[in-house]
């Protein structure tokens, strides 16, 4: 009987949303749009972004760079971490992986705030929302390091995975703003920052479901060894 494994297929599903979010984030590379295609078309993220926006980032080539490519590789990355028959058959590896995580999660924060604080496509509310949202994803790459260091690998986890929902915001934020933006034509602009917030709570959430779920199997697991021991005793 053919019974689906839900589980696999969250995970190939997340996978298909990065390799997505990689293309994304990569096509800042790629040749944009003409200046008519945009205004008939008004395609994502918006008319502003490509007549206005990107311009600054091709006044500031450094930075974009910076931001963009380590964030594509910090994507990529991801499915390797989260893999638990690559860290228990590769553990080297795994640690490998996890360091350069770590440093290009550093590069690309740090590059974000820089773009977040000087030239922001929101304006002043994403130069007030990119400050918190930074320090927090840089602060659970920290802490996860820290506890990766010392050895407390559950600690290190937890954290490592706050970072992960933090810095897949983007991701998320584009099948909300993108979309959005589209089909009710709507400035970019003005729902930019309110997107990232969407997606920010979205994964924070989905992450909190899921060590819900992770403690509810452990809980399970204990009580059944409980029961073997009285039964054996």
């Amino acid at each position: 009987m053919f019974k689906l494994n839900l589980k696999k297929i969250a995970y190939s599903a997340f996978v298909f949303l990065i390799i997505l979010g990689a293309i994304s984030a990569a096509s800042h590379y790629l040749p944009q749009p003409s200046t008519e295609v945009v205004m008939e078309f008004n395609p994502p993220p918006g008319k502003e972004w490509f007549l206005e926006q990107r311009p600054q980032y091709d006044a500031h080539p450094m930075s974009e760079f910076l931001h963009i490519i380590p964030a594509v590789l910090f994507l990529l990355i991801i499915p390797f971490q989260l893999s638990k028959r690559l860290r228990q058959s590769k553990p080297r590896l795994h640690r490998y992986l996890g360091r350069s995580f770590v440093l290009l999660g550093l590069v690309m924060g740090l590059a974000g705030l820089y773009i977040g604080l000087v030239y922001p496509f929101a304006g002043i509310k994403e130069s007030i929302f990119v400050v918190p949202f930074s320090v927090l994803f840089l602060f659970s790459l920290y802490k996860g390091f820290v506890y990766a260091r010392q050895k407390r690998f559950d600690l290190h986890k937890k954290w490592m995975f706050v970072s992960v929902a933090v810095g897949f915001t983007p991701v998320t934020m584009r099948f909300i703003f993108s979309p959005y933006i589209f089909f009710t034509g709507i400035s970019g602009r003005e729902v930019f920052v309110e997107t990232m917030v969407i997606g920010l709570l979205v994964n924070l959430v989905v992450l909190r479901l899921y060590w819900s779920k992770q403690q509810n199997r452990s809980r399970l697991g204990k009580l059944s060894s409980n029961i073997l021991s009285d039964k054996q005793a």
